[in-house]
């Protein structure tokens, strides 16, 4: 029996809300930003804090490729690259309690009914609502 919480290509792929699902994960991906850019900050890297607001950039460009394609390599039985996914992940999933917050004080802003307050997934998708079934 499946589980409705986890994404599958084949079931769920033509049900993707695509402008939601990229707003989501700017969102989180911005918000992994503010939370790194704080940290390296009070760990005293002043110059790498400054690059941690380009975060958002840093996710989309290298950190969701090697996370969905490392995700993808672990599904197919290849040893050990699973890590590189979860920590791909992870970067991003310090954001999301910033996001379950926003939620909590704007909620048009964020474009999902539910807000894990953590999710190790380095992608969530926004899915329309099923019609007719």
């Amino acid at each position: 029996m499946p589980n409705d919480d986890v994404f599958s290509w084949s079931r769920d792929f033509r049900n993707v809300n695509w402008a939601g699902t990229l707003k989501y994960n700017l969102i989180r991906a911005a918000g992994a930003g503010i939370v790194w850019f704080l940290l390296v900050l009070i760990t005293g890297g002043k110059w790498g804090a400054f690059t941690m607001l380009l975060f958002p950039i840093i996710y989309f460009v290298s950190l969701l490729p090697l996370g969905l394609f490392t995700g993808w390599l672990s599904s197919k039985g290849v040893p050990w690259v699973g890590i590189f996914a979860l920590f791909a992940a992870f970067l991003v999933a310090v954001g999301d309690p910033l996001v379950f917050i926003l939620k909590k004080f704007k909620p048009e802003v964020v474009p999902v009914e539910k807000t894990p307050f953590f999710s190790l997934k380095t992608i969530i998708f926004v899915l329309n609502e099923p019609s007719g079934i």
